[in-house]
């Protein structure tokens, strides 16, 4: 008999950062606004709590243009609001997912950054690939934003995609 895993039962609750609700007056919903409601979260039924994207980003694609994976954007708060957050909600019974968005970045990544000054690197023959070696048609994922995406090519004549926005490498 297989034995059920947490997800299997979890009531996921997703919270968009950004806007969920805003503890310092600024406009901007923020991590601590979203640890003072945790006990709400929790009257409801949910037993995970799902965040989207609150690292540093310079905010073009709802904050998943990122252009650090490490730090959290100051609009949000900071790595000491996380581990705060985290841990209220664990009291709580509360498991956390971080959404963690890893198959584009902001232009303004250091993996981005540091693919365009060497692309011979490993890291780099990833983010831009070889002319010619990409063999699929990229169709953008929001046919709206189609002007802004496709693919381009940077000054060492390798490609660089994006399926979002211009400024979200992919």
């Amino acid at each position: 008999m297989q034995r059920e895993e947490w997800f299997h039962r979890a009531v996921i609750y997703q919270v968009d950062s950004s806007l969920f609700y805003d503890a310092n007056g600024d406009g901007f919903g923020d991590l601590a606004g979203i640890r003072q409601k945790l006990h709400y979260i929790r009257s409801l039924g949910a037993t995970v709590l799902w965040l989207t994207p609150f690292y540093l980003t310079p905010l073009q694609d709802d904050g998943y243009d990122i252009s650090d994976h490490l730090q959290p954007d100051p609009r949000f708060g900071t790595i000491a609001d996380v581990i705060e957050l985290i841990a209220r909600a664990r009291e709580l019974g509360l498991r956390v997912i971080v959404e963690l968005v890893i198959q584009h970045t902001s232009a303004q990544h250091p993996w981005f950054r540091a693919a365009r000054r060497d692309p011979g690197r490993r890291g780099g023959r990833i983010i831009c690939g070889p002319i010619g070696r990409r063999k699929t048609t990229i169709l953008p994922c929001f046919p709206a934003l189609r002007r802004a995406s496709g693919a381009g090519t940077n000054r060492l004549g390798n490609i660089i995609a994006t399926c979002f926005i211009t400024t979200s490498p992919t």
